[in-house]
This record gives structure tokens, C-alpha cells and sequence, in this order.
């Protein structure tokens, strides 16, 4: 009785509250609620026990995408260096590497419009980052290997290195949900050090704030920049990042009505992401919590752009902000 009691205040939060902030949402989720087809929905118990099996290299494969280039992007093998650098892959560039998560693929909308979007700004490398062969498990085995595909992508990044003249300290990770935490334990493992990490909304069911090591923290680059839309259900409740933005307070998002399984704001990270590197400016306010920013008690603190292709790297510390409840989302300075 208690996990069902704990699972229906997170459960409440998301379908009742218009705009519920990480102020009054549980921490702790023991079932997650989704939505395998329209209108059918499936519980997961978070709190069995997980049996997985280890991955494999070969159960993570990379898109390359280019200016003009295919939708999905070209499949390139990370040991066929030849192979990567005709697709494109030029050393001297910035690389952007995209990370999805939870039941996803190389396909998933979080790529295609943060994707989209940066090769509109920059002619850049572009990877995805399909580890489809895992994220489709259940919740509790994907979340679970989570530690192990961080860890092999980080391998995979060192080869890239090696072989095509991979620049870390011009490099982007950008990860949803469990991809951030993926994204996060590769650059922990990586020879070198990651120049950015964005962590889109990263994922908060079975991950604890005490075991950084499992998740994504500010040790595994040089600037962790964090974005919260559906904190405390499906996202991360507290800031973990040398930056972290929560607008509209960073749980459920203004024009998610219904949102049932918490995943029309957990997806709203990225399209804010996507949003803010082209052409919006997401002007956020240093600010204690989301009640003080409301009540105006923070007006005149330090002020700094969420998102965009340059991150703000000389923010530190939890950043609020308003948005428009549909495109375009930014409010500018009337955030």
C-alpha cells in the first residue's frame, strides 16, 4: 500500500496540477505510468528486481548527419574511420553528439529537431546515438544498463579520437532523460575531458542525488548545463548541473493538459533546446526557487540565456523562467 500511495502523489501531480513545480512534487517514484499505444497505458513496478543482460558494442551504432543530408542521417560504424570522414566528419569542427532516451532510436524527435537545429546554425558533425537495442527494454533494464552504455560510448568516443581526430574540448554531448545520464557516464569515462554536456530533462526514477557516480554530475565535463521540464516524475528534481533552468518551475509544463504519463513536459526539454539554438532567447533569473521568482523577490539577480549553441558557461547555480505554452516557446526578457 505504501509504493501505490507514493506512485499516486506523483501520479496526481502530472495529470491535476496545471503547472506543478519541483517545490510540491515527490522525489520518489515506485511505479511509472506509460502509454505503449493511443489511449492504452502500462504500469511498471520500479521496485522489482532488474535482470539484464550486459551490452554489447555492437548494440550501440551512430548517425551521422550533415548539412542537406538524409533525415535519419547516414549509419557509420565507429571503427571504420574512412567511412566516418566520408560521411562528412571533418576534425577541425564542432561535434554535436545527440543522445536519446527512454524507448527511442535513432529516429526519435528529440534528434531530429535538436538536430535539425544546429546544422541550421553551424555546419557542425552531427552524431546520434542509437542504443535502441537497450532503451526499448523495460523501464528498470534500461535505467539499469544505463552505467554500462555510458561506459561503452565513452570507449567508442576514444576511438573517434584515435582514428578521426575527435576534439573533446570542441565537442557537445546533448542527452534526454536516461541519454543524459548516458551522455554523462561516457564523458566520466572518456581519456580526455567533454568541453559541454546539455542534459534534456534527465531522468529521475532509480536515480539517486547521493550516487553520482550512476548519473549525470558536474564532474564529467568542464560545464554541465541542465534543463528541467517534468521534475520529480519523469525528470530529475534537483539540480545536479554547474547550471541548471527550470522553467515554469521544471515540472509539468502550461499547454501539456492531461499529461497523464508526465511525457509532453519531459519532452518539452528538448524542443526549448532545439527552440533557444536557432532563434529563441529563453531569458532565465537566478533565483532560490520557482515561489520567490513568482513573487518577484528575485528581480535584479544575475540573469542568463538557457540553452543556445553557446552555453552560458560562466552560470552557475538554478535559473527560473516563464514560456509561451506552445511555438514558439521563448518570452525573451518577459519570461
Amino acid at each position: 500500500m505504501k509504493a501505490l500511495i507514493l506512485y499516486f502523489i506523483g501520479f496526481y501531480s502530472a495529470y491535476s496540477s496545471p503547472v506543478a513545480t519541483v517545490d510540491d512534487q515527490s522525489s520518489f517514484v515506485t511505479h511509472l505510468i506509460s502509454e505503449i499505444d493511443s489511449g492504452q497505458y502500462e504500469i511498471e513496478d520500479l521496485m522489482r528486481e532488474a535482470v539484464f543482460k550486459p551490452p554489447q558494442e555492437s548494440d550501440i551504432q551512430f548517425y551521422f548527419h550533415v548539412r542537406n543530408g538524409p533525415a535519419d542521417g547516414i549509419k557509420v560504424y565507429w571503427n571504420d574511420s574512412e567511412g566516418i570522414r566520408s560521411a562528412g566528419f571533418a576534425k577541425e569542427k564542432h561535434t554535436l553528439f545527440i543522445i536519446h532516451g527512454w524507448r527511442n532510436q535513432y529516429d526519435a524527435k528529440v534528434i531530429e529537431v535538436v538536430s535539425k537545429a544546429a546544422l541550421d546554425v553551424q555546419d557542425i558533425n552531427v552524431f546520434a546515438v542509437d542504443w535502441s537495442k537497450i532503451s526499448f527494454k523495460t523501464y528498470l533494464e534500461a535505467s539499469s544498463a544505463v552505467p554500462e552504455v555510458g561506459s561503452l560510448l565513452g570507449k567508442l568516443m576514444d576511438s573517434l579520437v584515435e582514428n578521426n581526430g575527435l576534439d573533446l574540448a570542441n565537442t557537445t554531448v546533448a542527452g534526454h532523460s536516461l541519454g543524459a545520464h548516458v551522455a554523462g557516464i561516457a564523458c566520466a569515462h572518456v581519456e580526455g575531458e567533454c568541453d559541454v554536456i546539455v542534459g534534456m530533462d534527465p531522468a529521475g526514477p532509480l536515480f539517486s542525488y547521493d550516487k553520482t557516480e550512476g548519473r549525470l554530475d558536474t564532474t564529467d565535463a568542464k560545464f554541465v548545463h541542465v534543463i528541467h521540464t517534468n521534475a520529480g516524475l519523469l525528470g530529475f528534481n534537483k539540480a545536479i548541473g554547474h547550471a541548471d533552468y527550470f522553467p515554469n518551475g521544471g515540472g509539468s509544463q502550461p499547454g501539456c493538459i492531461l499529461d497523464i504519463t508526465g511525457s509532453c513536459s519531459h519532452s518539452r526539454s528538448y524542443l526549448y533546446y532545439a527552440e533557444s539554438l536557432t532563434s529563441g532567447h529563453f531569458t532565465a533569473m537566478k533565483c532560490d526557487n520557482y515561489t520567490e521568482y513568482k513573487n518577484g523577490n528575485c528581480d535584479g539577480q544575475i540573469k542568463s540565456f538557457m540553452g543556445q549553441y553557446q552555453v552560458d558557461k560562466s552560470a552557475r547555480g538554478s535559473y527560473f523562467l516563464k514560456t509561451h505554452s506552445s511555438a514558439p516557446f521563448a518570452m525573451g526578457d518577459n519570461s
